[in-house]
């Protein structure tokens, strides 16, 4: 596994659910020298190979679309039952961000 693969898993591990929407899991490893390519790459190279799970709901307004909406969950291993869970875990994710954007979020 790569350096920026281990950047990505190690930020999902200190996470709740060890799960977090791709851009505040971007945006942790940053400090850490991945820019958006290298990011893309690790994330491209971990969900391959089956060590994360990423879910990418629709979005919940017109306002959002063409935003990342993506969430990004750790498995816990490479079988059918860690990816569900972790597909599981992400959509719990998904949910609590999607209740916050929902609460804060006013049409004009």
């Amino acid at each position: 596994m790569t350096r920026d693969a281990d950047a990505l898993l190690t930020a999902l591990a200190s996470a709740p659910r060890r799960a977090l929407p791709a851009t505040r899991l971007a945006a942790l490893v940053r400090p850490v020298g991945l820019d958006a390519g290298r990011f893309a790459g690790a994330l491209a190279a971990l969900a391959g190979a089956g060590r994360v799970a990423v879910l990418e709901p629709p979005p919940p307004d017109p306002h959002l679309a063409g935003t990342d909406l993506r969430v990004v969950a750790a498995a816990s291993g490479t079988d059918g039952a860690a990816a569900a869970d972790a597909y599981l875990r992400a959509r719990q994710c998904w949910d609590d961000t999607l209740r916050g954007i929902l609460a804060a979020h006013r049409c004009l």
